[in-house]
């Protein structure tokens, strides 16, 4: 977690302040984590509830288990969130789309399936799970920017916004696709 503040979080102010808005900002992310999924996401999280009941812990727990892989991606949420002025709700939404819409989620439950024979393999795959993380964030503050500067909000979803920038990028967007055709992804 350390290293990812250093890497990613804006450090102003004291270390109780930054603690503090990561506090309330997962705080709210949880709340809102119901609202924020796609049905991929919703699958997802319904198999892992499904997987840890399997191995005997109780229904709650399970859910609680299986929530943190999602919650792992709140800082990243948070932070984008208040770097655009959108609310977590809506960076949450749109971060989980964009997950399912550009197969960020596959992507990196390929790469985690890769054999980690050695330290220096361990540490690239997490150098690749890292970029993956890295890249949807990037892709999403994309879209926000896009959605500011174009004078839209999000009160018609997230979809009509990702349509609309999918659109604006479409030949990027038509080659990212084929790319991943034919890779069988």
């Amino acid at each position: 977690v350390m290293v990812w503040l250093l890497g990613h979080y804006p450090l102003e102010g004291s270390v109780k302040e930054i603690a503090f808005h990561l506090e309330t900002g997962v705080a709210e992310f949880l709340h809102d984590l119901p609202h924020c999924l796609d049905t991929q996401a919703e699958d997802s999280l319904a198999q892992k509830i499904v997987a840890y009941t399997e191995f005997g812990v109780t229904a709650d727990f399970a859910e609680r288990l299986a929530v943190l892989s999602l919650a792992a991606s709140s800082p990243d949420i948070i932070v984008l969130s208040s770097q655009t002025g959108f609310s977590i709700l809506e960076v949450g939404t749109l971060y989980f789309l964009i997950s399912s819409r550009f197969r960020f989620r596959f992507l990196r439950d390929q790469v985690r399936m890769l054999p980690a024979l050695s330290s220096w393999s361990r540490n690239q795959i997490s150098g690749l799970l890292e970029d993956l993380y890295t890249n949807q964030g990037e892709l999403v503050h994309k879209v926000l920017t896009y959605a500011k500067e174009s004078g839209l909000d999000l009160t018609q979803g997230s979809v009509n916004l990702l349509s609309k920038w999918e659109l604006n990028h479409s030949d990027n967007i038509k080659r990212f696709d084929r790319i991943l055709a034919e890779a069988n992804v």
